[in-house]
């Protein structure tokens, strides 16, 4: 499925736009008093004024040959995180995919993913240009099985096929976008950050047609608006 809108909040919008236009480079698609709209590939990530501060984990699809020169690319432009090996590259076997992980302004968790199953490369030097999409948004809720069964009784969507699938996190969709869900007692990777629910609306196209919006609250719970 494509990731094709995301709505996140800033308490720093200023600072928010200074990182994402600024420092990475992502065009402005928007900007307004109380938000800012970027182009992340096929995406568009929209964030919004708002008086309390909330962390995201957010992944960015990136070419199959270009993660090495993205780190590098990375490390003038923001604060790259290690895993917990002490490497940079997080190698993701199960997932055939490998990545990056690095902190926006806000202390969101943001990752440079490249996902080998799909046979994307560029020949073109590493930017905020290569960016494919946003391949993928955490949800943090209490049961993500039971949270992720409800969807998939509302949407044309399944659990990922390569999982994983337990009682504290769980993953849905496909290489092209996923949604993470994580129970409220885990870290985002690779991280000490806890994982906590934070309003965001999503808007996503899937293989089988259409286009659909959820909107999610900070207490972790959805609202169902199937289009």
């Amino acid at each position: 499925m494509l990731l094709k809108d995301i709505t996140l909040y800033t308490a720093d919008l200023e600072g928010t736009i200074r990182f994402y236009s600024g420092s990475l480079g992502l065009e402005t698609l928007s900007l307004q008093e109380e938000q800012v709209s970027f182009k992340a590939g096929a995406s568009v990530l929209t964030f919004i004024r708002s008086a309390a501060p909330h962390i995201y984990h957010f992944a960015f699809d990136i070419p199959n040959n270009k993660l090495l020169e993205a780190i590098q690319w990375l490390a003038l432009r923001a604060e790259r995180i290690a895993n917990h090996e002490g490497n940079y590259v997080t190698l993701f076997d199960n997932w055939n995919a490998d990545s990056v992980y690095f902190y926006d302004q806000n202390g969101n968790i943001l990752e440079l993913i490249t996902r080998f199953d799909r046979g994307i490369n560029s020949d073109e030097p590493f930017s905020a240009a290569s960016i494919l999409s946003v391949s993928e948004i955490g949800l943090v809720v209490d049961d993500p099985v039971a949270f992720g069964t409800e969807l998939a009784q509302t949407y044309p969507l399944s659990f990922y096929h390569k999982g994983p699938k337990r009682a504290d996190f769980a993953v849905m969709g496909d290489e092209e976008g996923l949604l993470i869900l994580s129970a409220t007692t885990r870290h985002w990777y690779p991280t000490d950050v806890a994982a906590q629910a934070a309003p965001l609306q999503l808007t996503f196209e899937t293989t089988t047609g259409g286009s659909h919006t959820l909107q999610f609250t900070a207490e972790g719970t959805i609202q169902i608006k199937p289009e």
